[in-house]
Protein backbone atom coordinates (compact mmCIF):
# COMPACT_ATOMS: atom_id res chain seq x y z
CA UNK A 1 0.00 0.00 0.00
CA UNK A 2 2.55 2.18 0.91
CA UNK A 3 4.83 3.01 -2.15
CA UNK A 4 7.89 5.00 -2.63
CA UNK A 5 6.59 8.31 -3.24
CA UNK A 6 4.48 8.21 0.03
CA UNK A 7 7.97 7.70 1.83
CA UNK A 8 9.62 10.51 0.17
CA UNK A 9 6.63 12.52 1.31
CA UNK A 10 6.74 11.14 5.12
CA UNK A 11 10.34 11.72 5.53
CA UNK A 12 10.13 15.26 4.20
CA UNK A 13 7.40 16.02 6.44
CA UNK A 14 9.37 14.53 9.16
CA UNK A 15 12.50 16.77 8.30
CA UNK A 16 10.32 20.09 8.27
CA UNK A 17 9.37 19.10 11.77
CA UNK A 18 12.80 18.09 12.78
CA UNK A 19 14.05 21.93 11.71
CA UNK A 20 10.71 23.56 12.52
CA UNK A 21 11.31 22.11 16.18
CA UNK A 22 15.09 23.06 16.85
CA UNK A 23 16.92 20.54 19.16
CA UNK A 24 15.02 17.37 18.01
CA UNK A 25 16.67 14.61 18.15
CA UNK A 26 17.40 12.12 15.18
CA UNK A 27 16.04 9.54 16.98
CA UNK A 28 12.93 10.94 17.84
CA UNK A 29 12.53 12.00 14.40
CA UNK A 30 12.94 8.35 13.26
CA UNK A 31 10.15 7.18 15.54
CA UNK A 32 8.07 9.86 14.26
CA UNK A 33 8.73 8.56 10.76
CA UNK A 34 7.87 4.72 12.00
CA UNK A 35 4.48 6.43 13.56
CA UNK A 36 3.89 8.46 10.42
CA UNK A 37 4.03 5.13 8.24
CA UNK A 38 2.24 2.92 10.68
CA UNK A 39 -0.83 5.46 10.42
CA UNK A 40 -1.03 5.52 7.53
CA UNK A 41 -1.68 2.08 7.08
CA UNK A 42 -4.39 2.55 10.06
CA UNK A 43 -6.15 4.56 7.59
CA UNK A 44 -6.09 2.15 4.23
CA UNK A 45 -7.34 -0.52 7.37
CA UNK A 46 -10.57 2.60 8.47
CA UNK A 47 -11.54 2.79 4.72
CA UNK A 48 -11.58 -0.87 4.57
CA UNK A 49 -14.03 -1.09 7.81
CA UNK A 50 -15.76 1.84 6.20
CA UNK A 51 -17.37 -0.74 3.62
CA UNK A 52 -18.60 -3.09 6.28
CA UNK A 53 -20.05 0.22 8.68
CA UNK A 54 -21.95 1.50 6.08
CA UNK A 55 -23.91 -1.76 5.32
CA UNK A 56 -24.36 -1.91 8.98
CA UNK A 57 -25.40 1.28 9.34
CA UNK A 58 -27.77 0.80 6.69
CA UNK A 59 -29.56 -2.45 7.81
CA UNK A 60 -30.18 -0.74 10.87
CA UNK A 61 -31.51 2.48 8.92
CA UNK A 62 -34.00 -0.15 6.96
CA UNK A 63 -35.23 -2.03 10.53
CA UNK A 64 -35.36 1.77 11.63
CA UNK A 65 -37.25 2.99 8.61
CA UNK A 66 -40.41 0.67 9.58
CA UNK A 67 -41.32 2.85 12.75
CA UNK A 68 -41.34 5.41 10.49
CA UNK A 69 -45.30 7.44 9.24
CA UNK A 70 -43.59 8.21 5.99
CA UNK A 71 -40.31 6.46 4.96
CA UNK A 72 -39.93 6.84 1.60
CA UNK A 73 -39.47 10.99 2.74
CA UNK A 74 -36.02 9.83 3.74
CA UNK A 75 -33.54 10.77 1.79
CA UNK A 76 -31.80 7.31 2.42
CA UNK A 77 -35.02 5.68 1.52
CA UNK A 78 -33.74 4.25 -2.09
CA UNK A 79 -30.26 2.70 -0.50
CA UNK A 80 -31.50 1.65 2.85
CA UNK A 81 -34.36 -0.07 1.24
CA UNK A 82 -31.74 -1.94 -1.78
CA UNK A 83 -30.95 -5.30 -0.25
CA UNK A 84 -28.65 -5.93 -3.11
CA UNK A 85 -26.42 -3.46 -1.35
CA UNK A 86 -27.04 -4.13 2.20
CA UNK A 87 -25.72 -7.76 1.31
CA UNK A 88 -23.48 -6.83 -1.46
CA UNK A 89 -20.25 -9.24 -1.28
CA UNK A 90 -17.41 -7.27 -1.14
CA UNK A 91 -18.37 -5.94 1.91
CA UNK A 92 -19.61 -8.98 2.94
CA UNK A 93 -15.95 -10.28 2.17
CA UNK A 94 -13.68 -7.75 4.91
CA UNK A 95 -16.84 -8.08 7.35
CA UNK A 96 -15.30 -11.74 7.56
CA UNK A 97 -11.75 -11.03 6.87
CA UNK A 98 -9.98 -11.97 9.76
CA UNK A 99 -6.59 -10.26 8.50
CA UNK A 100 -8.84 -6.96 8.99
CA UNK A 101 -10.20 -7.82 12.11
CA UNK A 102 -6.43 -8.50 13.51
CA UNK A 103 -5.17 -5.20 12.42
CA UNK A 104 -7.98 -3.08 13.38
CA UNK A 105 -7.50 -5.14 16.89
CA UNK A 106 -3.54 -4.86 17.16
CA UNK A 107 -3.72 -0.82 15.69
CA UNK A 108 -6.51 -0.23 18.39
CA UNK A 109 -8.45 1.03 16.15
CA UNK A 110 -11.98 2.15 17.20
CA UNK A 111 -13.78 2.50 14.09
CA UNK A 112 -17.71 1.96 14.12
CA UNK A 113 -20.71 3.34 12.41
CA UNK A 114 -22.28 4.20 15.86
CA UNK A 115 -19.76 6.64 16.33
CA UNK A 116 -19.93 8.11 12.81
CA UNK A 117 -23.19 8.40 11.96
CA UNK A 118 -23.16 11.75 10.30
CA UNK A 119 -20.55 10.69 7.94
CA UNK A 120 -22.29 7.28 6.94
CA UNK A 121 -25.31 9.18 6.37
CA UNK A 122 -23.54 11.57 4.12
CA UNK A 123 -21.77 9.16 2.28
CA UNK A 124 -24.81 6.84 1.81
CA UNK A 125 -27.07 10.35 0.66
CA UNK A 126 -24.38 10.67 -1.68
CA UNK A 127 -24.01 7.65 -3.19
CA UNK A 128 -28.00 7.14 -3.71
CA UNK A 129 -28.15 10.46 -5.52
CA UNK A 130 -25.47 8.90 -8.05
CA UNK A 131 -26.75 7.40 -11.56
CA UNK A 132 -24.55 4.45 -11.35
CA UNK A 133 -25.87 3.67 -7.86
CA UNK A 134 -29.27 3.67 -9.18
CA UNK A 135 -28.36 1.53 -12.01
CA UNK A 136 -26.65 -0.84 -10.03
CA UNK A 137 -30.21 -1.09 -7.93
CA UNK A 138 -32.73 -1.58 -10.70
CA UNK A 139 -30.35 -4.02 -12.29
CA UNK A 140 -31.82 -7.89 -11.22
CA UNK A 141 -28.23 -9.47 -12.12
CA UNK A 142 -25.94 -9.81 -8.40
CA UNK A 143 -22.95 -10.52 -8.99
CA UNK A 144 -19.50 -9.51 -7.05
CA UNK A 145 -18.14 -7.82 -10.40
CA UNK A 146 -21.05 -5.32 -10.23
CA UNK A 147 -19.78 -5.02 -6.30
CA UNK A 148 -16.63 -4.61 -7.00
CA UNK A 149 -17.59 -1.92 -9.67
CA UNK A 150 -19.86 -0.23 -7.22
CA UNK A 151 -17.48 0.04 -4.63
CA UNK A 152 -14.73 1.22 -6.79
CA UNK A 153 -16.82 4.24 -7.83
CA UNK A 154 -18.28 5.00 -4.44
CA UNK A 155 -14.49 5.20 -3.05
CA UNK A 156 -13.45 7.58 -6.05
CA UNK A 157 -16.26 9.98 -5.83
CA UNK A 158 -18.79 9.79 -2.40
CA UNK A 159 -16.24 8.96 0.12
CA UNK A 160 -13.12 10.80 -1.37
CA UNK A 161 -15.25 13.87 -2.03
CA UNK A 162 -17.02 14.02 2.12
CA UNK A 163 -16.03 17.09 3.71
CA UNK A 164 -17.24 15.27 6.95
CA UNK A 165 -14.93 12.25 6.17
CA UNK A 166 -12.20 14.76 5.70
CA UNK A 167 -12.55 16.39 8.98
CA UNK A 168 -13.14 13.29 10.98
CA UNK A 169 -10.16 11.66 9.55
CA UNK A 170 -8.06 15.03 10.63
CA UNK A 171 -9.32 14.82 14.04
CA UNK A 172 -8.81 10.81 14.76
CA UNK A 173 -5.09 12.09 13.51
CA UNK A 174 -2.52 14.62 12.70
CA UNK A 175 -1.07 11.92 10.75
CA UNK A 176 -4.13 11.67 8.76
CA UNK A 177 -4.29 14.76 6.85
CA UNK A 178 -2.59 14.01 3.37
CA UNK A 179 -2.70 10.45 3.73
CA UNK A 180 -6.80 10.06 2.35
CA UNK A 181 -6.03 10.01 -1.26
CA UNK A 182 -3.67 7.40 -0.99
CA UNK A 183 -5.84 5.60 0.77
CA UNK A 184 -8.58 5.64 -0.88
CA UNK A 185 -6.08 4.75 -4.07
CA UNK A 186 -5.06 1.38 -2.31
CA UNK A 187 -8.41 0.35 -0.91
CA UNK A 188 -9.70 0.66 -4.54
CA UNK A 189 -6.61 -1.54 -5.38
CA UNK A 190 -7.56 -4.49 -2.99
CA UNK A 191 -11.12 -3.76 -4.34
CA UNK A 192 -9.96 -4.98 -7.63
CA UNK A 193 -8.47 -7.87 -7.19
CA UNK A 194 -11.60 -9.72 -5.79
CA UNK A 195 -12.30 -12.51 -8.19
CA UNK A 196 -15.78 -14.91 -7.48
CA UNK A 197 -13.57 -17.85 -7.62
CA UNK A 198 -10.61 -16.48 -5.13
CA UNK A 199 -12.71 -13.98 -3.31
CA UNK A 200 -12.42 -16.43 0.12
CA UNK A 201 -8.95 -16.83 -0.13
CA UNK A 202 -8.15 -12.86 -1.08
CA UNK A 203 -5.18 -11.35 1.06
CA UNK A 204 -5.44 -7.64 1.53
CA UNK A 205 -3.40 -5.43 -0.37
CA UNK A 206 0.30 -5.51 2.46
CA UNK A 207 0.57 -2.25 3.73
CA UNK A 208 4.45 -2.44 3.36
CA UNK A 209 5.66 -4.89 0.25
CA UNK A 210 8.51 -5.85 2.93
CA UNK A 211 10.54 -4.38 5.53
CA UNK A 212 13.18 -2.99 2.93
CA UNK A 213 10.88 -0.04 1.97
CA UNK A 214 10.58 1.16 5.62
CA UNK A 215 14.69 1.00 5.97
CA UNK A 216 14.86 3.00 3.08
CA UNK A 217 12.59 5.67 4.46
CA UNK A 218 14.90 5.66 7.60
CA UNK A 219 18.03 6.21 5.83
CA UNK A 220 16.66 8.78 3.88
CA UNK A 221 15.53 10.30 6.51
CA UNK A 222 19.24 10.02 8.42
CA UNK A 223 21.33 10.76 5.67
CA UNK A 224 19.20 13.89 5.09
CA UNK A 225 19.83 14.76 9.10
CA UNK A 226 23.12 14.29 9.01
CA UNK A 227 24.09 15.83 5.45
CA UNK A 228 21.67 18.63 5.59
CA UNK A 229 24.81 21.43 5.72
CA UNK A 230 26.20 19.55 2.73
CA UNK A 231 22.54 20.06 1.20
CA UNK A 232 22.77 23.54 2.02
CA UNK A 233 26.58 24.27 0.65
CA UNK A 234 25.54 22.54 -3.11
CA UNK A 235 22.17 24.15 -3.34
CA UNK A 236 23.66 27.69 -2.11
CA UNK A 237 25.45 28.40 -5.49
CA UNK A 238 22.16 27.57 -7.50
CA UNK A 239 19.86 29.75 -6.05
CA UNK A 240 20.94 32.61 -8.69
CA UNK A 241 20.62 35.61 -6.50
CA UNK A 242 18.38 34.15 -3.50
CA UNK A 243 19.58 33.22 -0.12
CA UNK A 244 18.91 30.26 2.05
CA UNK A 245 17.57 32.33 4.70
CA UNK A 246 14.52 33.55 2.17
CA UNK A 247 13.77 29.56 1.66
CA UNK A 248 10.61 28.58 3.48
CA UNK A 249 11.25 25.00 5.92
CA UNK A 250 9.37 23.27 3.31
CA UNK A 251 11.78 24.67 0.52
CA UNK A 252 14.57 23.07 2.05
CA UNK A 253 13.44 20.26 3.25
CA UNK A 254 12.20 19.04 -0.19
CA UNK A 255 15.71 20.34 -1.47
CA UNK A 256 17.51 18.28 1.34
CA UNK A 257 15.70 15.11 1.02
CA UNK A 258 15.92 15.30 -2.55
CA UNK A 259 19.96 15.79 -2.19
CA UNK A 260 19.95 12.56 0.20
CA UNK A 261 18.21 10.63 -2.01
CA UNK A 262 20.43 11.33 -5.29
CA UNK A 263 23.43 11.09 -3.34
CA UNK A 264 22.08 7.15 -1.75
CA UNK A 265 19.83 5.71 -4.08
CA UNK A 266 21.71 4.36 -6.87
CA UNK A 267 18.83 2.06 -8.18
CA UNK A 268 16.57 5.02 -9.05
CA UNK A 269 17.39 7.38 -11.92
CA UNK A 270 17.85 11.10 -11.10
CA UNK A 271 15.47 12.00 -13.67
CA UNK A 272 12.79 9.83 -11.72
CA UNK A 273 13.96 11.18 -8.15
CA UNK A 274 13.82 15.07 -9.74
CA UNK A 275 10.06 14.36 -11.25
CA UNK A 276 9.01 12.63 -7.62
CA UNK A 277 10.37 15.55 -5.30
CA UNK A 278 8.98 18.15 -8.07
CA UNK A 279 5.35 16.69 -7.20
CA UNK A 280 5.89 17.09 -3.41
CA UNK A 281 6.50 20.56 -3.96
CA UNK A 282 3.11 20.98 -6.08
CA UNK A 283 1.04 19.25 -2.84
CA UNK A 284 3.32 21.63 0.02
CA UNK A 285 4.77 24.68 -1.84
CA UNK A 286 3.30 27.49 -3.66
CA UNK A 287 2.17 27.47 -7.42
CA UNK A 288 4.77 30.16 -8.14
CA UNK A 289 7.70 28.68 -5.83
CA UNK A 290 6.99 25.19 -7.96
CA UNK A 291 9.16 25.87 -11.26
CA UNK A 292 12.07 27.87 -9.14
CA UNK A 293 12.58 24.56 -6.37
CA UNK A 294 12.16 22.32 -9.59
CA UNK A 295 15.07 24.24 -11.18
CA UNK A 296 16.97 24.11 -7.96
CA UNK A 297 16.67 20.14 -8.05
CA UNK A 298 17.92 19.87 -11.97
CA UNK A 299 20.73 21.75 -10.90
CA UNK A 300 20.89 19.74 -7.61
CA UNK A 301 20.91 16.34 -10.04
CA UNK A 302 23.27 17.83 -12.51
CA UNK A 303 26.07 18.40 -9.89
CA UNK A 304 25.53 15.19 -8.11
CA UNK A 305 24.46 12.82 -11.29
CA UNK A 306 25.25 14.84 -14.41
CA UNK A 307 25.48 11.56 -17.03
CA UNK A 308 21.68 10.86 -15.77
CA UNK A 309 20.93 13.81 -16.03
CA UNK A 310 21.75 14.10 -19.58
CA UNK A 311 20.25 11.04 -20.31
CA UNK A 312 16.01 10.54 -20.60
CA UNK A 313 15.33 8.95 -17.82
CA UNK A 314 14.46 5.24 -18.41
CA UNK A 315 10.43 4.15 -17.44
CA UNK A 316 10.18 2.03 -14.35
CA UNK A 317 8.44 0.92 -11.56
CA UNK A 318 8.80 3.93 -8.53
CA UNK A 319 7.74 1.43 -6.39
Amino acid sequence: MINRQLLRVKTVQTLYSAFVVNGASGAKMERQLIESVSQSGSLYYCMLQLMVDMCKYLRQAELHSHSEDDPQSDPLYTIMSCRKFRENAVSRFFAENDELKQELENRSIMWTWEMHREVMREIAISVSEKDYFQKYAADPEDSILQDVSLWCKIFENDVQSSPLLEDLIEEMSIYWNDDLQNAIAFVVKSIRRLRPDSVAQQPLVPVLRDASELEYAKRLLRYSLLHFAEADAMVKPLLKGWDLSRLSVMDLSIMRAAYAELKTNSETHAGIILNEYTEIAKGYCGDSNVPFISAVLYSLAKEIRPLEVKNKPTKQDNK
